[in-house]
């Protein structure tokens, strides 16, 4: 069912891209990444109680391609039997999902097996009963038509000071990431800015802040911009596996980050001094992927795609990477860094694949000593052994 979806492991992703190979593709142009406005119509009726009786339940929206095609499920994750439901771009319903009574449709079968390019775009929160203000729903408009100069790329909504604020975050290193009201009225930004500290109006706001709910994200993936960001995953890999060449990443980020409370674990048990807006920073700027950009990268960190991975793969198993690349690192796949208030201090996570089921993770911590980034510490996170 779709709400055991979760971002899989690079040892997992190579089944994936074999499905997406013979499924119907991935997401067509600017205006089909659109989010119509009959879904915000639906959450607006979920969120006030007033959608008819069998769509009541439905606590997460997301939206997929399917040949070729954006489609829309809803499903409830409170609820276990009862319907999904599948939907076109226009509103029309193409499938039924489990209900714990009828099967699911074949054709909603089918999706779940051969949809691309999951995005959640909206999760209910019942101690929040709120419409979307029509100022967040303009604009995620303007956004997603690239008519936005405000460079928004994911919305969030919380409970601060006793009241429901939006917080738009970017994914640019030392833009403001700002608060508003329910009315659009700015009340200041706790992050971001020349020294990411924000604006000190709100201070507080990551520690008093309640009742987190999604809204939306940009589903158009920028390159990872900031040449800081690529300074700090240079020197960590360069720590580790600079007797390679090359060290191979994936392309794409992964925004499976660490849980925060492992971070702020192994840095206490190390009795370091930490800013906590640098775990702040590091949940936020992995709450979505990104491509990178190699001309960033130090030499020889390579880039490489998935795809050309599961072409050397598909038939002759991982020999033949060895075979083609025999001096390479295994597979790398990063998370994006996140800084501390005066960006002299940085925490990324990388993980590692040698062969289908044997890999590992690795916590860093950076600190920039002299302007150069020098690795102080490092912690497994995870580990799979064939």
């Amino acid at each position: 069912m779709k709400h055991t979806y979760f971002v899989l492991p690079l040892l997992l992703l190579l089944a994936i891209a074999c499905n997406e190979s013979g499924g119907g593709g991935g997401g067509g142009g600017q205006e089909e990444n659109m989010v119509p406005y009959w879904v915000y119509d639906r959450i607006y009726e979920i969120e006030n109680n007033t959608l008819p009786g069998m769509y009541a339940h439905i606590d997460h929206i997301w939206r997929s391609h399917y040949n070729g095609n954006p489609v829309y499920y809803f499903e409830s994750y409170q609820q276990q039997n009862v319907d999904a439901f599948l939907f076109n771009k226009y509103g029309s319903l193409l499938g039924r999902g489990f209900s714990g009574v009828t099967p699911p449709d074949d054709i909603v079968i089918d999706y779940l097996y051969e949809c691309t390019d999951d995005i959640l775009i909206w999760e209910y929160c019942d101690s929040m009963n709120y419409r979307t203000p029509n100022w967040v729903l303009n604009l995620i408009d303007h956004v997603e038509k690239e008519t936005d100069s405000t460079l928004t790329n994911s919305i969030w909504r919380y409970d601060y000071e006793g009241d429901p604020v939006y917080f738009l975050s970017t994914s640019l290193y030392q833009v403001y990431h700002r608060v508003y009201n329910i009315y659009g009225h700015y009340l200041g930004a706790p992050f971001g800015g020349p020294r990411n500290d924000g604006d000190g109006l709100l201070y507080d706001f990551f520690e008093e802040r309640e009742n987190q709910t999604f809204i939306w994200e940009n589903n158009n993936y920028p390159v990872l911009a900031p040449s800081e960001e690529y300074a700090v995953i240079s020197a960590a890999l360069m720590d580790e596996f600079s007797n390679f060449n090359p060290i191979h990443v994936l392309d794409l980020t992964n925004n499976s980050s660490i849980y925060p409370d492992f971070i702020r674990s192994s840095l206490d048990y190390e009795n370091i001094d930490y800013d906590t807006l640098m775990i702040d920073q590091y949940i936020q700027n992995n709450s979505s992927n990104y491509f990178l950009n190699d001309n960033e990268l130090s030499t020889p960190i390579e880039l490489i795609s998935m795809e050309n991975i599961y072409d050397l793969v598909h038939y002759d198993g991982w020999q033949a990477y060895w075979d083609d690349y025999p001096n390479s690192s295994d597979v790398l796949t990063l998370s994006r860094p996140g800084f501390d208030h005066d960006s002299t201090m940085a925490v990324m996570e990388y993980s590692w694949q040698m062969l289908p089921m044997s890999g590992s993770g690795v916590l860093v911590l950076l600190e920039k000593v002299h302007g150069d980034w020098r690795v102080v510490l490092t912690r497994g996170t995870w580990m799979s052994k064939k």
